[in-house]
């Protein structure tokens, strides 16, 4: 169960390192005069949207460990660790952290304002890798 969590989970931070690439290289096929407005717009709402999707799958995976070890989200008490195999218990505490913590609205927040300079280092790094391999490629690079 814990392999198809963390295969989910990659596939979605590989999708948030992958949009914005082909994002600007599906844009510069087509002459556009707003071309970065309209990169920063689709990359926003994609890349959110895949966050938003990812902070969510966060949340509910834990809920899934949760279940799949035994623990019972729903029963008040102590009678919560029953059902949970001796060599779990420790990582089902770890979970419960995990899932008591901050909720997944506010994680994705926190994490889309760090994500944001990445947006604007790709667009910047593929045109400075444009312009140097039109130079190099037409021979017009100073010596």
């Amino acid at each position: 169960m814990e392999i198809i969590v963390k295969s989910i989970s990659t596939l979605l931070i590989s999708c948030l390192v992958v949009f914005p690439i082909l994002i600007e290289m599906g844009l510069s096929k087509f002459k556009i005069d707003y071309k970065f407005l309209l990169y920063l717009c689709l990359s926003i709402a994609v890349t959110f949207s895949t966050l938003l999707v990812f902070g969510w799958w966060s949340d509910y995976s834990t809920q899934l460990l949760l279940l799949h070890y035994d623990y019972d989200l729903f029963t008040m008490g102590g009678e919560k660790f029953k059902n949970v195999a001796p060599e779990n218990i420790e990582r089902v505490k770890v979970l419960l952290i995990k899932y008591y913590g901050v909720g997944w609205v506010l994680k994705v927040l926190m994490i889309y304002v760090l994500y944001i300079p990445y947006i604007f280092l790709v667009y910047f790094v593929i045109i400075v890798f444009r312009k140097l391999k039109g130079k190099m490629l037409w021979g017009t690079q100073k010596k």
